[in-house]
């Protein structure tokens, strides 16, 4: 007797602040309603901390009461999960209020907001991620490289560009271009990084900044997916390892007009100009935004003098150590790279960020100074701020970053922030321990 077909599964989620996919499952006999509808839930779980926790004190639940918003379908096409292997399906969703207006305090809307105000102005972001990422072993609570049984080898040296390398990882990486075109990602290339069992997966331009935050959003879950069928665990952790390289994600953003021509294009009349206000927009904001780039307290761990995470606000033609990198090709391909962010943050409100920076820097016609020329120390450029404490300061009373997200958004995500650094802060760890309880 042949057995009967299995049903189909179905999921709806919406990514919230710290970038972690929250919803619920639903059966399939529901399934033409809720992408009519949508689906009931708390507006408060977009504001959760890192542990999933949510924050009963944040200004949502304080004005009105926890209640529910609609987690509405973005109308993506229905996303197969075949790494859970029990035919289970992702509706994509995102938060609207009870009247149909975008919610804002959805990290998703605050992107939408930015990107509309780049259209009225009849102006067009052509954006792109690239992510990298640790591959672990999965039952250890401290990061190991990966063993791979087949080949009898640790993945455990640096081997920055080694094409051997992802050969050893060719039916895993073959599973994630695979899983990813079937839900609309499209990769433009896959690398192996500077740290052992680290790696880059580079996701094509699109002239739709949502769907290219959306594309990371769902990458990063796919990796992490994939990772386990293979009996690895990925991590987006900015820095598992304090020797070894961090992992960032850095975004390249370039502006087409009406007309379809690449503002930053130097070959036109204000092409130079506009590149370089772009640019002097987010060095502006450089300290006042970097939360939303590190917003973790290991992200802070990034930022050492010498490498390549910047850590003063800097930009640079075809420089890797400054914060702001202008790569070289083709003048009509012109575009800004922005180095800040690490692949722990939220892709939505890095690239509300970003694009907001650029957009004030058009309009305030902000010059970003000479550009930095190799590893020179730089004394006058405006640094980091020196940990997140003090990130979290800065972005709450910023005046720069009220002018790019919602109040409401400000406050949910400050309330969470400070809860998690609170946290953090009542801990003692074991290095403590070992230099002052005997010293002292």
């Amino acid at each position: 007797m042949n057995n009967p077909p299995r049903s189909n599964n179905y999921q709806i989620g919406v990514f919230d602040h710290n970038g972690t996919l929250r919803g619920k499952w639903f059966p399939e006999n529901k399934l033409v309603k809720i992408l009519k509808s949508g689906i009931r839930m708390p507006g408060s779980i977009l504001a959760c901390d890192i542990w999933g926790q949510d924050r009963v004190t944040n200004e949502y639940v304080r004005m009105e009461g926890d209640s529910d918003l609609v987690c509405m379908p973005t109308g993506r096409e229905i996303l197969p999960l075949p790494w859970l292997e029990n035919n289970s399906h992702l509706i994509h969703g995102w938060m609207l209020d009870e009247n149909g207006s975008i919610f804002s305090g959805d990290p998703r809307g605050e992107l939408h907001t930015i990107v509309q105000k780049f259209h009225a102005r009849g102006m067009y972001p052509v954006v792109a991620f690239e992510i990298e990422f640790y591959l672990i072993e999965k039952e250890l609570n401290q990061p190991q490289p990966i063993y791979l049984e087949a080949q009898k080898k640790r993945l455990d040296k640096d081997s920055i560009l080694s094409l051997d390398e992802l050969d050893c990882l060719r039916e895993f990486f073959q599973e994630i271009e695979s899983i990813a075109l079937d839900q609309g990602i499209v990769t433009a290339g896959i690398s192996s990084e500077n740290g052992p069992s680290q790696y880059e997966i580079n996701l094509e331009h699109t002239k739709d900044p949502l769907k290219a935050a959306d594309d990371t959003h769902l990458m990063k879950r796919l990796i992490k997916g994939v990772a386990s069928k293979h009996e690895f665990k990925a991590t987006f952790m900015a820095k598992p390892y304090p020797e070894y390289a961090g992992s960032s994600m850095h975004v390249h953003v370039s502006i087409v007009d009406n007309k379809g021509q690449n503002i930053f294009n130097e070959d036109l009349p204000d092409g130079s100009q506009c590149l370089r206000h772009g640019i002097g927009g987010l060095l502006d904001q450089f300290d006042e935004s970097l939360l939303l780039f590190a917003p973790h307290l290991n992200s802070y761990r990034r930022f050492l003098p010498g490498l390549l995470a910047p850590v003063k606000a800097s930009w640079g033609q075809e420089n890797r150590t400054t914060a702001i990198r202008i790569p070289g090709g083709p003048t009509n391909s012109r575009r800004i790279e922005h180095r800040l962010a690490g692949s722990d943050t939220n892709p939505y409100l890095v690239l509300a960020a970003v694009l907001g920076g650029i957009l004030n820097g058009l309009e305030k016609k902000i010059d970003p100074g000479e550009p930095v020329k190799g590893f020179a120390p730089q004394e006058k450029l405006k640094p980091n701020p020196p940990n997140w404490g003090s990130a979290i300061a800065q972005f709450a009373h910023s005046s720069k970053m009220a002018e790019i997200f919602s109040d409401r958004f400000i406050d949910m995500y400050i309330t969470t922030k400070n809860y998690e650094y609170g946290e953090f802060a009542k801990k003692i760890s074991p290095v403590e321990y070992e230099a002052y309880l005997d010293a002292c």
